[in-house]
């Protein structure tokens, strides 16, 4: 056979393995470090991770067992053991935010079982301890999904917003409204919540529950305040989620909100698990999870990716994704920004390379132009056997960014057999492609 037939017909054959493992692979192989457990305990969820100006860090997590919120710290050399956050109280759905080189930590406090009939507070104060402080008390809502407390370090005080409702009928409906609130740093007590928007305000109300979900603050430097949440509409049986937007100025304690927008086309008719940041430029990021099947069995899905201003979001990446039947069903997509670089992270896996357990890993794409393009999908976790779920992130000063997420290494159909796993690494990746070279011809 002629030697020049046969060389072409490697390298169409190579090109094509090559092709075909790029399209199947959930992303490139990440080359950053091991993955470290940090809680080795199982029986958690709701993860929640921050850091620092100086590049403290910090972590907790709700142990369901125990019903207590745990965390630990990264000064510099290394990780703390876990330690019980709020050991007197039972204690769920945390959330930390940084502000500038203090850990501030929020959760929600109730008496067990919790219902959506349970009486429910929220409490805030430094991680390190001290007296709580109460946000808000005497709400209703589910706290380990809607009512997760969404807390963002600002300029001059703390921002939190939260779903829930001040009544029983209410929450029995599953119709929990907006609510916003704010505490000065200079001040112990924060002002009372005010509803921004009510569960019915965006769209008809419809049995059997309108609602808001998961919303997310965040204060840019000019120090407006930016809301998202998702919207929930029901006809009949059959869910709608969109996303949505609402600005606030502030002038004191006191602050004006405008009109809230929608950000999800309305092309798209199950948006989700919604995020946001702003960045030191003014850049307002957001990112959400977009579902093109049902909720009950959320199939296709794909990280939305926008600025405000944008005239429509982009896919992070054009083929879905696919997540287990195992809480949570949906993909959670979370922002890290830092100066140009914008870095979104997501759980999920791809269909055709899992035939049997489905485990989700954990996937980074990163943009070093604020945005504007993007590289190369990364695979954080690498764990096919595990499910790696619900990463968060953040970039310290010299570009790594680092991550933490639930890692399920038990049996695999306990939604709380989770321990939080962590790993940093460069937000860029430089492939190398080396040429093929051919003897003798």
């Amino acid at each position: 056979m002629n030697k020049k037939i046969v060389v072409a017909c490697v390298v169409v054959g190579l090109a094509i393995t090559l092709s075909v493992s790029v399209a199947l692979a959930t992303g490139y192989r990440w080359p950053g470090s091991t993955s470290t457990n940090l809680s080795n305990s199982k029986n958690l969820r709701v993860t929640t991770f921050d850091m620092g100006s100086n590049g403290d860090m910090a972590v907790a997590w709700a142990r369901s067992d125990l019903d207590r919120v745990y965390g630990s710290l990264n000064t510099g050399s290394g990780w703390s053991a876990p330690t019980a956050l709020v050991p007197d109280m039972n204690a769920w759905s945390p959330y930390l935010a940084y502000a500038d080189t203090t850990p501030f930590l929020t959760w929600v406090s109730g008496d067990l079982p919790v219902y959506q009939t349970t009486v429910l507070t929220i409490y805030e104060r430094e991680m390190s301890g001290g007296t709580p402080r109460v946000v808000a008390d005497g709400i209703y809502a589910s706290p380990q999904v809607s009512l997760w407390p969404n807390m963002a370090a600002g300029q001059d005080g703390l921002h939190i917003v939260f779903a829930a409702t001040d009544n029983i009928t209410d929450s029995n409906a599953y119709r929990w409204d907006l609510y916003y609130t704010y505490r000065p740093y200079t001040q112990t007590n924060w002002i009372e919540p005010t509803v921004v928007v009510t569960y019915s305000q965006v769209v008809p109300e419809s049995d059997p529950g309108t609602r808001v979900w998961y919303p997310r603050v965040s204060e840019s430097p000019d120090g407006k305040v930016h809301v998202v949440w998702r919207q929930e509409e029901r006809y009949g049986m059959l869910p709608e989620y969109s996303i949505w937007y609402v600005e606030g100025t502030r002038s004191g304690s006191d602050i004006s909100w405008g009109s809230a927008v929608q950000l999800s086309p309305g092309s798209q008719l199950l948006a989700a698990r919604p995020d946001i940041l702003a960045d030191a430029a003014g850049r307002v990021h957001v990112v959400w999870a977009e579902l093109s099947d049902t909720a009950n069995s959320p199939e296709e899905q794909y990280p939305n990716y926008m600025q405000l201003g944008w005239a429509a979001p982009i896919r992070l990446d054009p083929s879905y994704f696919k997540v287990s039947a195992m809480n949570p069903t949906w993909v959670r997509a979370t922002l890290a920004v830092r100066g140009e670089r914008v870095c979104v992270t997501w759980h999920g896996f791809r269909e055709d390379e899992v035939p049997l357990g489905h485990p989700e890993e954990i996937l980074l794409r990163c943009s070093m132009d604020g945005g504007q393009t993007w590289d190369e999908l990364l695979n954080i976790s690498n764990t096919p056997t595990d499910v790696s779920v619900s990463p968060v992130s953040a970039i310290d000063a010299t570009g790594r960014i680092h991550i933490v997420w639930e890692e399920n290494t038990g049996a695999i159909e306990n939604k709380y057999d989770y321990d939080v796993y962590y790993a940093y690494g460069p937000t860029q990746v430089d492939f190398v492609f080396l040429p093929l070279v051919f003897r003798g011809f």
